[in-house]
């Protein structure tokens, strides 16, 4: 008997764990068992990610290797087998989180790519159930002897056409797969080198030429990068120049996107309204500090404080105390106030405003 505590610590042990954990779903028991053992499920999938990844993808470029492609294939391990298809389903589980592959048409492939992906791996599936019943036993080689009976239970009138099927599933399957895990390699590899960059940092300061150096710096090394992956993965060569050009798009359009974010006016960015609860000193240093610092940052105006004697900011954005603060907030749409008082003792701090603007968010 294990308890569901136990799940996290078995994980670490073993990839192999770790991996069978991925493709966990109820059956049946206890729905509030399944719901702890849920969380802990997600605990286990986002924790270091990335090294299960590159885990994976070596023992998938391990295993390719070793079942090449073959007129008598190994409908599980074999290059665009089963198991190119758990690759897939285990990495889009790592990142996103999804139930099944169907849930990222739209985000990673269009709907028409799936359903022929869907279609080749269901002829494997059917493929490799004959092969368990002819030989009654766990079978996944398509061996010469077994293609008549496979033929006739999977309803096809000619050997060749189905073999010819079987392998063309095989094929597809192969370069939906690495087409995938090079967009995920090449996606994690350029994070990491805009990251390094500094590409994802707001550059409020920095000029665009600089930001521009940068993104063309980025640029240059990401070309050796899909070239080494090429050479890594086993794509198709009909293919090459095709997710070449669509990967060098991406990232051209990425950084454009990047360079202009980053040197993006105040006014067309999303924009926070602060209310400064406050007229002296720290009120004036937080007003600097935003100025520096978070062009984001508008400051609707300054609420005078009860006890301060002298105020220090712009007498224009000084608000009047004849209405509370609670309505002033509600009134000029605030997003966040910043308390920034110099005197907070003799009752200056107006706690049941405060905790109101609190409880109306």
């Amino acid at each position: 008997v294990h308890e569901t505590t136990d799940l996290f610590r078995a994980s670490n042990e073993d990839i192999t764990i770790k991996t069978a954990f991925m493709e966990a779903r109820f059956v049946a028991g206890s729905n509030i068992t399944w719901h702890v053992a849920t969380n802990e499920l997600n605990k286990i999938r986002t924790y270091k990610q990335k090294e299960f990844i590159l885990s994976k993808i070596t023992e998938s470029q391990a295993r390719r290797k070793k079942y090449p492609i073959s007129m008598q294939p190994n409908i599980k391990e074999s290059v665009g087998g089963l198991r190119d298809a758990n690759l897939i389903f285990w990495i889009a589980k790592t990142i996103y989180g999804i139930s099944s592959l169907k849930d990222l048409i739209g985000v990673l492939f269009d709907e028409e790519e799936y359903k022929e992906y869907r279609m080749a791996l269901e002829l494997l599936f059917r493929t490799r159930s004959a092969l368990h019943l002819i030989t009654k036993k766990q079978e996944d080689r398509l061996l010469l002897d077994h293609i008549p009976e496979v033929s006739r239970l999977l309803g096809f009138t000619s050997q060749q056409k189905m073999v010819t099927k079987v392998l063309e599933a095989q094929w597809r399957i192969s370069n939906f797969t690495q087409i995938f895990v090079f967009a995920i390699l090449f996606g994690l590899v350029m994070l990491a080198i805009n990251a390094l960059l500094g590409l994802y940092q707001r550059a409020s300061i920095r000029p665009i030429t600089e930001t521009r150096a940068r993104a063309v710096l980025s640029i240059y090394l990401s070309i050796p990068i899909a070239y080494a992956l090429y050479a890594l993965l086993t794509i198709a060569a009909v293919k090459r120049d095709l997710i070449h050009l669509s990967a060098m798009s991406a990232v051209f359009g990425m950084l454009v996107t990047r360079v202009g974010a980053a040197h993006a006016p105040a006014a067309k960015m999303l924009r926070r309204r602060i209310l400064v609860f406050g007229t002296g000193q720290q009120a004036l240093a937080v007003k600097r500090a935003l100025d520096r610092s978070d062009p984001s940052a508008e400051i609707i105006g300054f609420f005078p404080g009860s006890n301060e004697d002298q105020a220090l900011v712009p007498s224009n954005l000084i608000l009047s105390r004849d209405t509370s603060l609670t309505d002033t907030a509600r009134n000029l749409n605030v997003d966040e106030i910043v308390v920034a008082l110099s005197e907070r003792r003799g009752g200056s701090m107006p706690m049941r405003e405060l905790l109101a603007c609190k409880l109306q968010g």
